[in-house]
């Protein structure tokens, strides 16, 4: 966890339960502001669902407030899941952004 990720998760304006995932991935955040927990990990973390986890992440993404990269492996199938934290984006405006693309 770093210290910047933390208070940026913890004063951003994102509706709960977003947030709680929010801070659970800042607080494993490494020095890149990226984190891979699992889903199980996240959802305890937050005190949600797998299944809420999965839309929140979805939700937190479509902010702009996280960015989702998945690495493959040379079968089918994800093998890994890599969550970086956009520090310095505000849940309001990067929700206006999204809807300003939209139009």
């Amino acid at each position: 966890m770093t210290f910047d990720a933390m208070a940026w998760a913890i004063e951003s304006t994102v509706p709960n339960p977003a947030k709680a995932v929010l801070v659970a991935l800042a607080n494993w955040s490494d020095e890149n502001e990226s984190c891979s927990p699992s889903i199980e990990r996240i959802a305890h973390g937050a005190s949600i669902t797998p299944e809420q986890v999965t839309l929140e992440l979805a939700f937190l993404e479509k902010s702009g407030l996280i960015s989702v990269q998945t690495h493959y492996g040379d079968r089918a199938g994800a093998i890994a899941v890599r969550y970086f934290l956009q520090l310095g984006v505000d849940y309001p405006l990067a929700a206006a952004s999204q809807d300003a693309g939209e139009e």
